[in-house]
């Protein structure tokens, strides 16, 4: 029998299970301080969340949460 050994090495990302659209339900119809809040209250994030209204002086996300979008940054 002949036995052979390797050395390796891996590298990878792991991320948590996020429920974005719980969540985008969530803050829907909110002002961006208690949207930011909810966020860091339901989501077990690295960094605080960013928001951003279009246009910028309306002072509430939009109802309809479809017209939310989501993004999320794996590295943090």
């Amino acid at each position: 029998d002949t036995l052979f050994q390797f050395a390796m090495q891996g590298v990878g990302y792991a991320a948590a299970d996020l429920d974005l659209s719980r969540a985008t339900r969530r803050i829907t119809g909110k002002s961006i301080a208690e949207a930011t809040d909810l966020l860091k209250q339901a989501l077990p994030l690295k960094s605080d969340p960013v928001i951003t209204v279009t246009p910028e002086w309306f002072p509430l996300l939009p109802w309809l949460s479809i017209r939310i979008q989501t993004a999320v940054n794996p590295a943090g």
